[in-house]
């Protein structure tokens, strides 16, 4: 996958998506049959979100998607814009990298202390891994982009502290899994957009993202 999109060259990539699709629809087959749903689909949706149904899905993204429409219009003619200058900058995958120790420090997402039960690596995409005393993320650094990077260690550091904060008593035991993707995502995107793209936050935020990139005098 790394190749193909240096590449930009979805055939390098294509033979091995197909296997994955083939197995999934596979699975999807039997596990129609095991779980008594009306669609592969819904067997497969059963796994992340019980009991889900395409009907309830498309509903809500149907609501979803009158009221977006909405507003993406009224911001599209709004006269007022932001000035993003501070997004322009390159910046190096060593500053994005204290970034990240900034952000997860924050956010008390611990990867550093003696008690650390995290840690922050390297991906061509971001995604988080492991559960309750070890539970680790990942992120990957444009150098000139560096904003997808702090998008990105939100989110999966939402993750992280979802799985970090279950209770430990329940540890090997069904009841001390997920609750669904859907309540993971939830809380990954709780802390990419409800948190990190606050007022408040920015507001106590951006002084110590200033100090990280203090080598850009535009920014100060």
């Amino acid at each position: 996958m790394e190749k193909a999109k240096a590449q930009k060259n979805f055939n390098l990539f294509k033979v091995d998506l197909q296997k994955l699709l083939d197995l999934s629809k596979q699975a999807a087959e039997i596990l129609m049959k095991v779980k008594e749903t009306r669609t592969p689909y819904e067997a497969l949706i059963d796994n992340f979100e019980p009991k889900m149904t395409a009907t309830q899905i498309t509903a809500t993204f149907n609501q979803l998607q009158e009221g977006l429409k909405k507003l993406i219009s009224r911001i599209q003619v709004n006269p007022k814009k932001p000035d993003t200058m501070i997004l322009c900058q390159p910046v190096s995958t060593e500053i994005q990298h204290n970034i990240t120790k900034l952000l997860t420090q924050t956010l008390g997402y611990d990867t550093s202390s003696s008690e650390a039960r995290g840690r922050v690596d390297e991906t061509e995409h971001p995604f988080s891994t492991g559960y309750y005393d070890d539970v680790r993320i990942t992120t990957h650094y444009y150098l000139n982009n560096y904003a997808s990077s702090i998008f990105s260690v939100l989110h999966e550091t939402g993750h992280a502290l979802y799985e970090q904060n279950q209770n430990p008593k329940w540890k090997y035991q069904p009841v001390g899994s997920t609750c669904s993707y859907g309540v993971h995502e939830s809380q990954s995107r709780f802390y990419e957009n409800m948190i990190g793209r606050s007022e408040e936050f920015w507001t106590y935020f951006m002084p110590k993202l200033k100090e990280v990139l203090q080598a850009f005098p535009t920014l100060n």
